[in-house]
């Protein structure tokens, strides 16, 4: 028995190429999005440990970035806000005010909804799909690395090139072990 032949008697049947799906298509990097970027393994460890460590600190200047809405832990509410700018370069969370006007919970919204507007009096205004018009200071905007200033760069889209790289590389080598690297 030779050493591949040891080596799969001690761990098993290797598993068949229909339980991997790989892909060897160069086109994946005209898909690569903040959507679909979490699928490689270096992006989703590094968003991750960056949005769970900003998700642990304490934020004492506000109860209401304690406790910001009555669905979500300051956890759950910091880690998403995060993953979103990591991701998206961008992050919005609405403020809900009570009849005094008093703000009372934060709650985020996908990115992806948003866009950005300048009023015909030179203002900005914020509009969200399925909610209407937010004045700017009805929303938190979180902004990553920007240009502008007034909108966030998403950090996958400005390395989608060294990124698809990566993910070809990844699945290459995974070709290579589902095919027991190419001895067979």
């Amino acid at each position: 028995m030779n050493f591949i032949n040891t080596i799969r008697s001690w761990i098993g049947p290797i598993a068949s190429a229909s339980v991997y799906p790989v892909t060897q298509d160069i086109s994946f990097s005209q898909t690569l999005s903040a959507d679909n970027a979490l699928s490689y393994t270096p992006v989703w460890r590094a968003v991750t440990l960056l949005s769970n460590d900003i998700a642990r600190c304490e934020y004492t200047s506000s109860p209401l970035l304690q406790n910001p809405n009555s669905m979500m832990s300051r956890y759950a509410f910091w880690q998403t806000v995060m993953m979103q700018v990591l991701l998206h370069g961008n992050s919005f969370s609405v403020i809900q005010r009570d009849g005094f006007g008093q703000a009372v919970e934060l709650w985020p919204i996908d990115p992806w909804r948003v866009t950005l507007q300048r009023t015909v009096n030179g203002g900005l205004i914020y509009k969200i799909k399925d909610i209407g018009d937010i004045p700017p200071e009805d929303i938190i905007h979180i902004k990553f690395g920007s240009v502008s200033g007034l909108w966030g760069e998403s950090p996958i889209a400005m390395n989608k090139t060294s990124l698809s790289l990566g993910v070809s590389q990844e699945n290459y080598l995974l070709a290579q072990s589902v095919n027991g690297g190419g001895n067979q």
